[in-house]
């Protein structure tokens, strides 16, 4: 068995029971912490794959905004919340600014940045908010068996 597949059982038999565990008997808090380094987690493969190797001003403004968007909607204010996604994404516009050299530029690591902090930072911070909902951890299984699922049918 190759080694991704050893990581894959893994996950499968030892994350998955613990995230469920914390999820329907775990205080608030520590959803919250384990909903963060889930998506510290995710944003630095994110990273790896859409950066490369080493280090870069994406990287690290796309790492802050991972930390910081579900930071806000763990203190409950809708717009702490915002107000972190909004400074995220001018932190990336600013970042490249500082980035340009010459005339001639590629804008695809902005794209890429802004991809990586709305589509996992942004998304996987509603899991927070989303408990307290009717049928709160209801909804949020749901979602990570389709997720789960989608992901088993798209590697075998």
């Amino acid at each position: 068995m190759t080694t991704s597949h050893m990581k894959r059982w893994f996950t499968g038999a030892v994350g998955v029971p613990l995230i469920y565990a914390v999820l329907f008997y775990g205080p608030e808090e520590l959803f919250s912490l384990v909903v963060v380094v889930l998506i510290l987690m995710t944003v630095t493969e994110y990273n790896r794959l859409a950066f490369g190797t080493g280090f870069s001003r994406e990287k690290a403004v796309v790492l802050v905004a991972a930390l910081l968007i579900p930071v806000a909607f763990a203190v409950g204010d809708p717009h702490y919340a915002l107000l972190m996604i909004v400074f995220s994404v001018m932190s990336v516009f600013f970042f490249f600014l500082l980035s340009i050299k010459d005339a001639s530029f590629a804008l695809a690591p902005v794209g890429k940045s802004i991809v990586g902090i709305v589509y996992i930072p942004l998304l996987l911070s509603f899991f927070i908010p989303l408990r307290h909902a009717t049928n709160g951890p209801l909804w949020i299984s749901l979602a990570l068996v389709i997720a789960f699922c989608g992901d088993m049918t798209a590697y075998y």
